[in-house]
């Protein structure tokens, strides 16, 4: 902000502006999250075949992980998480199932951080019997830098962190032709314009248009707001083009 509107009320005004920018965020970070477990549970248990294993079980097989060490320090984390719940029904699976939990009834239970690193640590085949029923072949390359970034947002709106005019620290891959159609740069990916990019990228491929609208509205109020601003909002700062509000709609 230039010294000759660094007022009280400049400031108040920017000040509330990222606090609904962080509102809305952890709202949707919310329902990503919620999403992301649900989808790749779903699509991978559907998929999975194994003559140890049922496949609401196949977080279990060690098999499935890049590493054997990593799949057994995964274990370690979910059998914490198993000990520390206080949900009847993870409960009951410990006792009732030898602590054979299944997938579904795990996954609630896991925070973001945890799904994003199984996730990651999981073989090619695995990683992509979700990705391909729920992106698209075409999108292996970028899909997991999506999912990082989302927990990154959900990180950040839970410790009331600023989204106005800071420089991000975790950058996600995003195909050429989106590169291109909104002159991103690979070098430039650290602002809040190819945060709400991301974020809308996930969205286009949840199957529920109203969840979209919801999007479609907070970027449409963002935009009144910025335009409303008098100035206030630095465009450049923040990643955003001309045509930023019609990129970041669904």
């Amino acid at each position: 902000m230039e010294d000759d509107k660094r007022t009280f009320s400049n400031v108040l005004y920017l000040y509330n502006m990222d606090k609904y920018i962080r509102k809305q965020l952890s709202y949707f970070s919310g329902i990503l999250e919620e999403w992301i477990k649900t989808s790749f549970a779903n699509a991978v248990s559907n998929n999975y075949y194994s003559d140890e294993y049922q496949p609401a079980e196949f977080y279990l097989d060690l098999n499935i992980y890049n590493k054997k060490r990593l799949g057994e320090e995964t274990l370690t984390s979910f059998a914490e998480t198993v000990i520390r719940s206080k949900e009847t029904f993870i409960k009951h699976h410990h006792k009732e199932k030898n602590g054979c939990i299944p997938i579904w009834a795990l996954i609630e239970e896991l925070t973001f951080g945890q799904v994003d690193t199984f996730i990651s640590q999981l073989k090619p085949e695995y990683k992509n019997m979700w990705i391909d029923k729920t992106f698209g072949k075409q999108y292996r390359r970028f899909v997991i830098s999506w999912i990082g970034m989302s927990r990154y947002i959900r990180n950040m709106s839970a410790h009331y962190a600023r989204f106005y005019g800071k420089r991000f620290v975790v950058f996600p891959s995003l195909p050429k032709e989106d590169l291109k159609q909104y002159n991103i740069k690979n070098s430039k990916k650290d602002n809040l314009f190819v945060m709400l990019f991301t974020e809308k990228k996930l969205f286009s491929f949840i199957p529920d248009r109203a969840i979209q609208e919801e999007w479609n509205l907070f970027i449409d109020e963002l935009a009144e707001m910025a335009e409303g601003s008098d100035g206030l909002f630095n465009d450049e700062e923040n990643g955003f083009s001309d045509n930023w509000q019609a990129a970041l709609k669904i």
